[in-house]
């Protein structure tokens, strides 16, 4: 049976293994020592290997909506656009 990671345990892994690999340890004994394979850590690093993917990635997992950055507007109020289109035909259709 294959073993599942959750995206913040393949966010760690990722960062050690990142970290392994620029102190100079060969490939083949990061993923040994992270026990995946090399394709795996390959998919990984696609998904979750720069900062900006990985918590996109970790944001949409835990529910956030993608676009969303958990600080902004649109999270708290996610109708706010539609509102306002609504509102500017409003008065546009007074004049």
């Amino acid at each position: 049976m294959a073993r599942r990671h959750t995206p913040g345990q393949v966010i760690a892994k990722v960062r050690q293994g990142q970290k392994m690999l620029n102190d100079g340890r060969p490939m083949i004994q990061v993923i040994k020592e992270l026990q995946i394979t090399e394709a795996t850590w390959y998919r990984w690093l696609q998904h979750y290997g720069d900062e900006k993917n990985a918590t996109r990635t970790k944001a949409v997992k835990d529910g956030m909506p993608p676009g969303v950055g958990p600080g902004s507007m649109r999270a708290a109020v996610p109708s706010m656009g539609t509102d306002f289109s609504i509102l500017s035909r409003a008065a546009v259709a007074e004049r």
